[in-house]
């Protein structure tokens, strides 16, 4: 999984948490976007494909005060992980 360093927090009004500049780079699939809509913390998150020749996903995330962007990114990777192995062991059989 490569990416770019993550950009400092910032606690924006009604304690949501933002990244600086509102965005992390990708270069994987947009797939822990739909988990990270499981986590009843995430208030918002979203992804934008900047230019279709480019393989790079901005990924924006908004949270409530009691988790970070980079915590539930880091949570929605591990439970996609954990959704991906029980599926390959599924068809396994």
């Amino acid at each position: 999984m490569s990416s770019k360093k993550i950009a400092a927090a910032e606690v924006a009004e009604g304690g949501v948490v933002d990244l600086v500049k509102g965005s992390r780079r990708r270069r994987e699939e947009e797939e822990e976007s739909r988990e990270l809509h499981r986590d009843p913390n995430v208030l918002f998150a979203g992804y934008k494909l900047p230019h279709p020749l480019q393989y790079k996903i901005l990924v924006r995330i908004h949270t409530t005060s009691q988790s970070s962007p980079s915590q539930a990114y880091r949570q929605g990777i591990e439970d996609l992980d954990k959704e991906l192995q029980y599926l390959k062991k599924a068809f396994e059989v």
